[in-house]
């Protein structure tokens, strides 16, 4: 196979993460002649790991001290994916900027002068990953599949107040159009519930098999906000080219699905 459909964690750390996460993505890009990103991904993306940059970023303009900010972290634990994202954001700024503090002699400047100098550069360094992250899942590196009819992609802004506004998060434009692509092909369908059920013992399985079932049961209802999410993994298998696979770090989850369709899921 010489072309990746490229998973939303993939994408993730290729383009936010630092260190071995990031590099081993991009590494494994080389093996590829193209690397194909679809709308769900650029969606899933948009609302999952850039959302918990944005937050940060935002949470950080409105409290104005470093240690505020970080132990609102604790405020979304029920989030889970969006306090993990914040928390390694965290590390990965704590990493990046702690050699640099060290070397210009302000790690050890009282509380108040730090607190400040950590929020500020917190900020900068956000907003440069955020901005950068989005201007690059754009470049030639990258093709665009699979847009979404039902939803408007629109690059996150800076706003008067400072904060980052990155909405729209989920599909404003018409019920989502997935319903028909997966209503499109029935048996593929199916055979994702099947596999889905094969792996019953995992909850997020089990509520994928639920919305697949209810699509197969009635093709004609409109697939909500939460469906759509909950369909997760299941829209890059059933989506990817047969020519391609799907290039994943959750092979656990892609492997399955990918097989039931006669598709094939990689790692990097």
């Amino acid at each position: 196979m010489t072309r990746a459909f490229l998973d939303t964690t993939i994408l993730a750390d290729a383009l936010l993460k630092i260190g071995r996460d990031n590099k081993q993505a991009n590494a494994s890009f080389a093996r590829y002649e193209e690397l194909l990103v679809s709308g769900y991904a650029v969606k899933e993306f948009k609302a999952g790991p850039l959302r918990g940059y944005v937050w940060l970023h935002n949470k950080i303009v409105t409290s104005r001290r470093w240690g505020d900010a970080i132990e609102a972290i604790a405020s979304v634990w029920q989030q889970r994916n969006l306090s993990t994202t914040a928390t390694r954001t965290v590390a990965d700024f704590t990493n990046s900027m702690g050699a640099q503090l060290a070397e210009l002699g302000l790690i050890n400047q009282d509380g108040s002068q730090y607190q400040d100098l950590l929020a500020k550069e917190a900020r900068i360094w956000l907003k440069t990953k955020i901005t950068k992250a989005w201007r690059d899942h754009k470049k030639p590196r990258f093709k665009h599949v699979n847009p979404l009819s039902c939803y408007a992609v629109r690059e996150p802004s800076e706003k008067p107040d400072g904060l980052i506004d990155s909405h729209p998060l989920r599909c404003t434009l018409g019920h989502c159009c997935l319903r028909q692509q997966f209503t499109a092909d029935l048996v593929a369908t199916e055979k994702l519930e099947l596999a889905c059920k094969a792996l019953a013992d995992k909850p997020e399985m089990n509520k994928r098999r639920s919305v697949l079932h209810d699509i197969r049961r009635k093709p004609k209802a409109p697939i909500d906000h939460g469906a759509c999410i909950r369909l997760g993994d299941a829209v890059f298998a059933l989506q990817c080219p047969t020519d391609a696979v799907v290039l994943t770090t959750n092979l656990v989850d892609h492997g399955p699905l990918c097989a039931a369709l006669g598709k094939t899921a990689q790692t990097p």
